[in-house]
């Protein structure tokens, strides 16, 4: 009963050490990302880059892997936002240097539109005063006639051309700047979201070392019950062979007994034809 016992114990030890050893390994080997990492580098933002993911907690991550999946998808986030500002330069530029508006890439490319400083700032000074007043595009005519005044060596025909020019350069540093506030916002977003996965990595990474500790503390458990079954088996030859000598003994002793029994009833008989004999003989 108790080898069996013991035995049983053991069987029952070695299944759950081999089930919980499945569950880890498969364990280490799923992983929750699968990133696809792109060959790029932003070298004018790389400290940027590196001040989020210290942030982000990436330092304390075990995944290397996913570390370099959130710093490709921070460098995408620039290399895309840069791109944009590329594209937009490259789209006002084609539409500023028109002939409605400042005429030439070089007056496009200019701060001023190709205009001297003065002029630049008179007609500024007007433009806002007049778009704070009536707002954005109404009533062109009357901010013709109001520049026309305040600029008198500037014909109707250049100025026409430069609110034109002006009217590009608004749309421009405007869809630049909703394109600063979405950049922002796709880094901020990228950001929270690499806090919870490393987060969760780090957490993940904790739980699959407790899991090895149980399973090393489960396996050390089995090692122990394998010794006390030797050792048990061990004690139970060694008394096997004491009792099976004890009977050898006994039946060696019994044999004897025997013998001399069956010698003494010898002997007996022997007296007692030797008494029969003896008497014949007085006879």
């Amino acid at each position: 009963m108790i080898e069996a016992s013991l035995e049983e114990e053991v069987h029952l030890c070695e299944k759950n050490f081999n089930d919980s050893y499945r569950k880890v390994v498969n364990t280490l080997r799923d992983s929750p990302y699968s990133p696809e990492i792109n060959a790029g580098s932003i070298d004018d933002h790389e400290e940027k880059i590196s001040s989020m993911m210290e942030t982000a907690g990436a330092s304390a991550c075990p995944d290397e892997m996913l570390r370099i999946e959130v710093s490709e998808g921070f460098r995408k986030i620039f290399i895309e936002f840069h791109e944009d500002l590329k594209l937009y330069e490259r789209e006002f530029i084609v539409a500023a240097s028109a002939t409605d508006a400042a005429g030439t890439v070089e007056a496009a490319k200019s701060k001023t539109g190709g205009w001297d400083n003065l002029d630049e700032e008179r007609f500024v000074k007007v433009l806002h005063s007049y778009e704070r007043k009536h707002g954005t595009g109404k009533k062109p005519q009357l901010l013709y006639d109001t520049l026309a005044l305040v600029l008198p060596n500037v014909s109707l025909v250049e100025i026409k051309k430069h609110v034109k020019f002006h009217q590009h350069l608004r749309f421009h540093l405007e869809k630049k700047k909703d394109r600063q506030r979405e950049f922002q916002r796709r880094l901020e977003d990228l950001h929270s979201e690499a806090i919870e996965k490393f987060r969760g990595t780090i957490e993940l990474e904790k739980e699959k070392t407790h899991k090895l500790q149980q399973l090393n503390a489960l396996q050390h458990h089995c090692d122990q019950l394998h010794d006390q079954v030797s050792q048990w088996r061990v004690t139970k030859e060694a008394k096997e062979r004491i009792e099976q000598q004890q009977r050898e003994i006994e039946q060696m002793l019994g044999q004897q007994k025997q013998q001399e029994e069956t010698l003494r009833k010898q002997r007996k008989l022997d007296q007692q034809k030797l008494i029969v004999a003896e008497y014949k003989y007085v006879q």
